[in-house]
């Protein structure tokens, strides 16, 4: 940790709208904030969920300056900052240490993404916390091909899985994930995209019978703050930010494997949830289902970035 060079510390907020019953999530949150006030430099002062803060809120807390920093899920944020949608595109990805390691602060992907949020939005990554891939689970059927999934409304966190589940047939239904157990539980929603970590800490396992294993998408959780705010941070200070970020990516992934493999998956697998090992074949089925997500997002970002962002991903 770099030593005091501040006659005061300097105040900084940071705001997220997770629940702390994200076990997977809150206590690696926790550590990067402790981190940072460990030093005499930086009163970093954490707002919780509990202000039951929406998305549209946490981003326009960012941006007029009433949160210095935001905790944020990638694919909340895609319709605000289109280039994150890469990290939810299906089938890119081998698996969650895939895209932990694409995702740290000197990967190509990385890199590409955090060019694009400077430029076109103001915005830096101080940091950037990889998740399990998402996974299909349903409350009604089985689902082991794109033909089980026409009409089936499904749960989406953002737009582009709602790009997926439209290519596969589904009907998509965006909303928060504190919504998701009612509508379940009423039969509003027939299934969910989503990761562990949402079913886990959520209890969604109550209400839900099947998971379908495949990479469908993914998140990341990211620490994001305004260009010109980073840029008019003392040296020292940004040091303090970049070291005690480093650390939350290095412990991210590893913290909601070890949580998910202790509470949340015992839970699930208790509940009585069928587990869904698909083929080869099966999963090429979804591929090639799910190609069009990947055109659609090339489009929406540019198509010479957007081809330049997949193969950074894929490679």
């Amino acid at each position: 940790m770099p030593s005091s060079s501040l006659e005061e510390p300097l105040d900084l907020t940071i705001a997220t709208r997770v629940p702390s019953s994200y076990n997977d999530i809150s206590p690696t949150m926790q550590a990067f904030v402790d981190e940072v006030n460990a030093s005499s430099d930086v009163n970093l002062h954490f707002r919780h969920s509990k202000t039951s803060l929406k998305v549209e809120e946490l981003v326009s807390g960012l941006e007029k300056g009433t949160y210095d920093m935001i905790f944020i899920t990638s694919s909340y944020a895609s319709d605000i900052w289109p280039v994150m949608n890469v990290t939810s595109l299906p089938f890119i990805f081998d698996d969650a240490e895939h895209l932990a390691d694409k995702m740290r602060a000197d990967g190509q992907l990385r890199k590409l993404i955090d060019e694009q949020l400077s430029r076109n939005h103001g915005i830096y990554i101080v940091a950037s916390g990889s998740l399990p891939l998402e996974y299909l689970w349903m409350a009604t059927k089985p689902v082991r091909g794109p033909e089980d999934m026409k009409s089936i409304r499904i749960r989406v966190a953002g737009t582009v899985e709602s790009k997926t589940a439209s290519n596969l047939g589904a009907l998509p239904v965006v909303m928060p994930s504190e919504k998701v157990y009612e509508a379940l539980h009423s039969g509003n929603i027939d299934a969910v995209m989503s990761y562990c970590g949402v079913i886990g800490g959520r209890g969604l396992y109550e209400v839900l019978k099947y998971c379908t294993v495949a990479n469908f998408g993914a998140y990341t959780f990211d620490i994001l703050i305004k260009k010109s705010k980073w840029e008019q941070l003392p040296e020292n200070v940004r040091s303090i930010l970049t070291e005690a970020g480093n650390r939350y990516e290095y412990n991210f992934l590893k913290t909601a494997l070890e949580v998910h493999e202790a509470d949340y998956w015992p839970h699930i697998r208790q509940s009585g949830i069928e587990i869904i090992e698909l083929s080869p074949v099966e999963i090429e089925a979804f591929k090639q289902a799910t190609m069009s997500t990947l055109d659609w997002f090339k489009q929406l970002v540019g198509p010479d970035i957007g081809e330049k962002l997949v193969k950074a991903a894929i490679e």
